[in-house]
Parts: C-alpha cells; structure tokens; sequence
C-alpha cells in the first residue's frame, strides 16, 4: 500500500509579515493631455443629451399611440364598411343561399335518370304511332270487325299512356338546369 501523509485536521494559518518593497510608482506612464480629457468629456455630455430627447420622443410617440387606441372614434375613416354596405352584402348572401337551395342535387338528378332507363324513347314512340295508323288503314280497308276494334281501341289506348309519358320525361328534364 503506498505511503500516504496522515490525515490530520486542518491547522489554521499563522499570519504571517508581510513583505517590504519598493513603492510601486507610474514613471513610464505618460501624462494625458488635458484638452483630450476636454473633448471626451464633452462628446459624452452631448450623448447624454441626445440619450434625454430621444427618451422624451418615445415617450411622446408612446403616449400617442396609447390615446390613439383608447379614444372612442365613432366617424372615423378608420371604422371599415359601412351599415349600408354590409346590409346589401347581407342581402346579396340570403339571394344567393335561395338560389343555390333550389338547385336539384345529385342524388335528385341520379334519381331522375335511373327513372327515365325504363321509359320508352321518342323514336319507340313515333315508330308506335306508324304502326298504329297502319293498322287504322288496314281496318278500314278491311272493314269493321268488333275484335278488330277492340284490339284498336287498347292499342291507341297504349300509344295515349306511352304519349304522356314521353311529356312527363319533357317537362322533368326542362325543369332541372
């Protein structure tokens, strides 16, 4: 095991004479021209001046922006829209929400065209129509046969409800934009 000193308390310090030596004196040190010390001293009292008026300016401008703030001004250039203004925009607003509420949606139109897959087109229509008075010619020709007729009758009855089918297809399709 090394060889360590005692672990003794700590002892307080004697104290001790101090030591004598030569005055310490400024010989090398070269005077400081007065006129100099003049213009330093007076660059700084002219900074002290300017440091005051510019405090005092931003306390003007901090004063005027606080009574800016706080002051009440009713008729000022400052307020923004008009009453009026903001009324005929209001307005302009519910017109709009009116129109854009009586627009049909999407499920109405995808309702409408699924609707319109088992309707009958124009040309079924029309080709119906030839056949019809086809049929009117030849019975008349023919003459009159009371089946005959009858089958006419609920013919020209089909082509009427299949006619007014076609104009309710019309009148839907006009209807939406």
């Amino acid at each position: 095991m090394p060889d360590f000193p005692e672990d003794r308390p700590t002892e307080p310090l004697r104290p001790r004479q101090p030591v004598a030596g030569e005055p310490v004196v400024a010989r090398d040190v070269a005077a400081v021209d007065p006129a100099w010390m003049a213009r330093i001293e007076d660059q700084i009292r002219s900074l002290k001046s300017m440091m005051a008026l510019i405090g005092v300016l931003a306390l003007a401008a901090l004063g005027l922006a606080l009574y800016d703030l706080l002051r009440d001004d009713d008729g000022g250039d400052r307020e923004g829209a008009s009453r009026e203004r903001v009324a005929q925009i209001d307005e302009r607003v519910d017109r709009l929400e009116g129109k854009a509420g009586g627009a049909p949606k999407e499920s109405d139109v995808n309702r409408v065209q699924e609707g319109l897959e088992g309707k009958a087109e124009k040309s079924d229509v029309e080709d119906l129509g030839a056949q019809i008075e086809e049929l009117r010619a030849a019975v008349e020709a023919g003459g009159s046969d009371d089946s005959t007729a009858q089958d006419l009758a609920t013919l020209s009855g089909q082509v009427d409800q299949l006619a007014a089918e076609v104009e309710e297809l019309r009148s839907e399709s006009q209807q939406q934009p």
